[in-house]
Formats: structure tokens, sequence, C-alpha cells
């Protein structure tokens, strides 16, 4: 009888087991992948079914000074982070449909990058990816794209037009700080939060698009755009950050929305041509607005309500 029950147990216990396996989540295979590199052209070409293993970098490091060209065959799904990191010779680089992730410093200081199309599909660049890539004067990112890591394009001084698409919901820290040939920026309606200093010394920006759906902006995320002159954010925005656009020295209109109920301090400091804030609520409203300290210039401005 007791070998009988053991035997039960012993039956339960694999069972169990057997159901739990079945049950848990199977983590994508890493790639074995294939390296080549054309002296003639410059090209590294990569191939590969599945993620890139963590260190899967050091097969091509010998080619950090000399690769012109990176290209992705398709079959890979992730860029490890720093993968081609200071990668100093790169000028191109070919991803395929079906990367969903760019790693953490996949391209950080890849100087004489000049553009980049990403790919659809993907859903995530990591931090620091393209941050100093002094050369990019363009990038295209995808429908899809959800997130915008920290200080992804800090640093990009040659960048000079952004349109986030529809699908991204935040905008990491110093995302997009010090692109200083960066003029316009358009951002989607699926945008919540721009996160701090996203913008920040971005000194020839001269036009901003905010979409409805936007609800907080972060401290500094537009300090020291020495070329904005105007902004017009929208309703259902609720919170302004401390400093957020401190120093903007060419600012003279700002349209704020009725929704919004908290304005950081220092927000407008330095912004001493600021002359006509528009209201869209009225003047009880406004009075209701949390407005933080060193707000001079704002409250100095003329208040023009709609109510």
């Amino acid at each position: 009888m007791k070998k009988l029950l053991a035997l039960l147990l012993a039956l339960l216990t694999l069972l169990s087991l057997a159901a739990c396996g079945g049950s848990a989540e199977t983590e994508e295979p890493e790639a074995e992948l294939t390296v080549s590199f054309d002296e003639a052209t410059g090209t590294l070409t990569i191939s590969g079914t599945g993620r890139m293993a963590e260190n899967a970098s050091v097969a091509w490091d010998d080619y950090r000074d000399t690769a012109v060209k990176v290209v992705i065959q398709p079959g890979i799904t992730t860029i490890e982070d720093s993968a081609f990191n200071s990668f100093s010779a790169l000028t191109e680089v070919s991803l395929p449909a079906g990367i969903l992730e760019i790693g953490s410093s996949a391209f950080h200081s890849c100087e004489n990058l000049t553009g980049i199309v990403l790919p659809q599909g993907l859903q995530k660049l990591g931090d620091n990816c393209f941050e100093d890539c002094e050369s990019l004067q363009s990038v295209t990112l995808p429908e899809g794209l959800t997130a915008i890591g920290f200080a992804a394009f800090c640093g990009c001084e040659s960048l000079a037009e952004v349109v986030i698409p529809e699908g991204v919901t935040a905008i990491g820290d110093s995302a997009f700080s010090s692109c200083e040939s960066l003029r316009s920026v358009s951002l989607p309606s699926t945008l919540t939060s721009i996160g701090k200093e996203a913008f920040w010394n971005c000194t020839a920006l001269t036009e901003v698009t905010f979409s409805a759906g936007l609800t907080s902006i972060g401290r500094e995320a537009f300090a020291s755009c020495d070329s904005l002159r105007s902004v017009t954010l929208p309703e259902g925005l609720t919170t302004l950050g401390d400093n957020v656009f401190q120093f903007d020295e060419a600012l003279t209109e700002v349209s704020l929305p009725a929704s919004l109920t908290s304005i950081g301090k220092q927000a407008f400091l330095g912004c001493d041509a600021l002359e006509t804030v528009n209201y869209a609520g009225t003047r009880a409203q406004w009075d209701a607005i949390a407005i933080g300290e060193d707000n001079e210039y704002l409250l100095d401005a003329e208040l023009i309500c709609a109510g």
C-alpha cells in the first residue's frame, strides 16, 4: 500500500511539473550568427535567426574602425546592447523588417553615420542607442514604435527634423537633448508624456506640433531652446514641469489649455521676451492653477482668457 501511494505521489509530481512546463513562456532563442566582412566595400554582414546574444559583438569587434556599412539579414530580431558602439567609419546601416528592439548604446558614437531608416515592426529604441551620432541628419521612425529611450538621440547635432509616429506613448528623458540643428518636431496623438530635458538645448528649434493626449511635460523638457518663438499646448495637458521653458529667450507667446492644473517653479525663467499668454479657460480657472515660484515672466505677460 505504501509503495502504491509513493508511486501515485511521484506520478502527480511529474504531471504537475509537465503542466507548469507547458504553460511557461518560452524565451526567444539566441541566434547562431554568421559574420562576413567584404574588405573591398567595407560591408559587414550579419545573419542568423533569433535574438543577438549578449557579447555577440565580440565576433565583429575587429571591424570597428573599418566597417563602412552594416547589413543585418532577415531573421535577427534584436540588436544587442553596444553592438556597434563607436564604429567610427560607419556611414550606412541596413535593418530588415522583423527587428523588434534596438538595444542600449547599439550605435552610440557612430560619428559618421548620416541617416538611418528604422524598419516596420520595431517596438523599442533603447537608452543612448544613437547618442552622439554627430553626422546623423535624418532618421525615419516607424509606426508601431512605442518607446524612445533615455538619451536615444542626445547630441545628434546634425539632426534637422523629427516626426514621432503614432503609437509612441512616451519620450524618454534627454531623448533629443542638444540636437542643435533640430528645427521642427511633430508629436503624435498617442503621446502622453515627455520626459525631463527631452529637447533641452535644441537651439535651432522653431516649431513643435503638439497633439491632444499629452498629459505631462517634464522638467526642462524645452529649456534653452533659443529659437522657439511660440508654443501652443493641447487640451488635456495637466502638468508643466519645473524649468520647462527656462531661458527660451525668443519666446513671445504661449497658449495654455484650460485642463492645466499645475505649472512648475521657474517654468518660464529667463523668458524675458514673453508678451502674451493665451488661456483657454476663465480667469477663475487661471487663478486656481498651482503656479510655482519664480514665474514672474509668465505672470507679468498679458493674460488673455477665453472665458
